[in-house]
């Protein structure tokens, strides 16, 4: 079994980023599509994400995983929307995330335009 190591940087894309940017825009409305065009190249990976995380919904009881990994995902958000449904600790944490947010945590989110909270 032989294993070989690139001594050569890739060559580089043959296909114009635009053109590129256009097919991941012409598939924003398909998921599955763009987590695979996010594993074909290190450049379609910003647009790919773009149109993966333009809109997060996640339930108010997952707030801390969240908020750990905001760095991540953060800058290409536009929407948020956390479901307040688990009514035992709805309060507890609907007044976590404002504190989250009062504390600066939502800092990454430079391009979110809208935040809602559902349930209440």
């Amino acid at each position: 079994m032989s294993i070989f190591l690139a001594t050569e940087p890739p060559p580089p894309s043959l296909i114009p980023p635009e053109i590129v940017d256009a097919v991941i825009d012409h598939l924003a409305s398909n998921p599955r599509t763009l987590r695979k065009c996010c594993l074909v190249a290190r450049s379609w990976l910003p647009r790919s994400r773009s149109h993966l995380f333009r809109r997060i919904a996640i339930p108010t009881s997952r707030l801390r995983p969240f908020l750990a990994r905001c760095t991540i995902f953060g800058p290409v958000v536009r929407s948020l929307v956390f479901h307040a449904s688990d009514a035992q600790f709805r309060r507890h944490r609907v007044n976590l995330l404002c504190e989250s947010a009062a504390r600066g945590e939502f800092a990454s989110y430079a391009s979110l335009a809208s935040l809602e909270i559902r349930g209440m």
